[in-house]
């Protein structure tokens, strides 16, 4: 809708241990996850891990993966949610202007017609209820099941 194509999804690194509320993923499962969903949209991108280290740096980092992975004909859009938007767009390290050369900014704070939240989704993760997943989200029923899975193996585990 906004004009962008092709997407790198920047999954910061996170050694949390397991949470049943907001740590129910390792950070190669929400690569994967990320990377299925892109694949299931025939979405050009890839999902990456942020490392850890000064967000002023990461970003670059994965600017330059960006440039990497689709040349330098790109138009970088960092897109976050309202939760994160304080941190990457009004921090002077990344520019407060529009004479910076920082990328275009796009906060996604949009959950749609249902108000979906990540509380929400969780628990109807942690219930098990992929239909309702699906039917929340416009995920596909099969990453809602992966959701899932992944989370119950992740319970088994710890």
């Amino acid at each position: 809708e906004k004009g962008c194509h092709k997407f790198i999804i920047a999954i910061p690194d996170s050694d949390a241990k397991f949470d049943d509320d907001r740590a129910m993923y390792t950070t190669e499962q929400r690569l994967e996850i990320c990377d299925d969903y892109l694949k299931q949209e025939g979405l050009e991108g890839k999902a990456v891990k942020l490392q850890k280290g000064e967000p002023k740096i990461t970003i670059k980092r994965t600017l330059w993966d960006a440039y990497n992975m689709f040349g330098p004909k790109i138009r970088p859009v960092y897109i976050v949610g309202p939760d994160r938007a304080d941190l990457f767009f009004k921090n002077k390290e990344f520019g407060t202007d529009e004479t910076t050369t920082f990328p275009e900014k796009m906060v996604l704070a949009d959950r749609g017609e249902d108000n979906v939240s990540g509380t929400k989704v969780r628990e109807l993760i942690r219930k098990g209820d992929v239909d309702e997943i699906a039917e929340m989200t416009g995920y596909s029923k099969q990453i809602a099941q992966k959701l899932v899975d992944l989370r119950e193996d992740n319970l088994e585990e710890n």
